[in-house]
């Protein structure tokens, strides 16, 4: 039975960027790439198996990663989507991504907070690879009320 190669588009990686944090570093999706090497003729370090044993591994680990991105995709709240509807706006202006940038720094120029607990404040946003901490230290706004200041703002 000879297998039909999966044919993976930008959309599709673009869709699983949005909706698997991190994807790029975990381990599977390392080994997708090593398995595509092999799979494309290239120089991998796959050893053992064949292209179709490999072709069955990728495609294994791709449709994990598409369910997974499906899933978090589907369970998006409703206030998730209003605010990424939102930041879509702003992005496609660069009068809106001008005013958001100005709003950002003037706020932040603004903040009377001390320098040692914005940075602790910082520091611990990052750990937690949370943008709204992050925003929040820096200039006090979370991302959705950055957003509501720039479109209310027009």
């Amino acid at each position: 039975m000879e297998l039909k190669d999966l044919q993976i588009t930008d959309d599709l990686w673009d869709f699983i960027k949005e909706n698997v944090p991190n994807y790029h570093e975990r381990e599977e999706v390392l080994r997708q790439a090593q398995l595509q090497l092999f799979i494309d003729g290239h120089e991998s370090p796959v050893a053992g198996i064949t292209r179709e044993e490999a072709i069955l591994l990728r495609d294994n680990i791709l449709h994990g990663l598409f369910a997974e991105a499906i899933v978090a995709f589907t369970h998006r709240t409703p206030e998730q989507k209003a605010l990424e509807a939102k930041l879509d706006t702003i992005y496609g202006s660069e009068e809106l991504r001008e005013r958001f940038a100005e709003i950002l720094l003037n706020e932040a120029m603004t903040d009377t907070e001390s320098y040692h607990k914005v940075a602790r404040s910082i520091i611990d946003a990052y750990m937690e690879r949370d943008c709204d901490a992050l925003l929040t230290s820096i200039c006090g706004w979370s991302i959705s009320s950055l957003a509501e200041k720039v479109l209310n703002n027009q």
